[in-house]
Formats: C-alpha cells, structure tokens, sequence
C-alpha cells in the first residue's frame, strides 16, 4: 500500500528567505515529502491572521519578487521542482505579470499552483 506523501507549509520570505531555506532543509531531513512554498502577498485577504502577518513581514524585508524567484532556484538544491507546490494570490502574480511569473515557474520546472484569489483568470491561460 502507498503511503500518502507529507507536505510542509513553507511561508516564503518569513523570516527571511535564508530562514525559509533553512527550514526547507529541516523539513527534506524530517522526511517532509514535497513542500508548498507560499509567495508572500501584499494583502492576503484569505488568510487567518497569522499568515497575513508572516506575508506582510516577509514582503517588508523584502519586496522583490524576483529576489523570491531566484530564491526558488535555490530551493531546489534541497528540493526538486516536481515536490514543490507554489501557492500565489492571483493578485501577486497580476502584480508581477501574469506571463512573467508562469515564464518562471516553468522555466524553473514548477508546474504546481495553488492559485487563491479574486482574478485567476489571466493567469490560468498561461
């Protein structure tokens, strides 16, 4: 019988993206199997408070969002593009463009998106 896999909640940029991927090299040595990396957002309206605290820290610290790309590509010295699972407000990735952000997801070869948010619909064509 196949065992479910585990998956680790990753606030990305919170408290800073070294910390993020100091935690993501926990998680692969506790045997998280994959990892849900969560882009911070500017106003992650959905969210319990928490959550909305840790994005608008990390957003702080650090506001470019490309910074948080190339910080996926470090993500994946520990994990590999497949056991990773993106989660982004549709807002966040109309913010940075659409397009741009789906050109570095797969150019990374990210294909998994969470996708939260009130305009998913540009994003979903690509």
């Amino acid at each position: 019988m196949k065992r479910a896999d585990l998956i680790g909640y990753l606030a990305f940029g919170f408290p800073s993206i070294e910390d993020s991927l100091e935690r993501a090299r926990k998680f692969r040595a506790a045997g998280i199997d994959r990892i849900e990396v969560v882009l911070p957002a500017a106003d992650p309206f959905l969210d319990n408070e928490y959550i909305q605290m840790t994005m608008k820290e990390a957003l702080a610290k650090e506001a470019d969002y490309g910074r948080y790309f190339n910080a996926l590509s470090d993500l994946m010295t520990i994990y590999p593009a497949e056991q990773i699972i993106m989660l982004a407000y549709s807002e966040t990735l109309d913010e940075i463009g659409a397009e741009k952000a789906a050109d570095e997801m797969l150019s990374m070869g990210l294909n998994d998106l969470i996708l939260v948010g009130g305009s998913a619909a540009e994003m979903t064509e690509y």
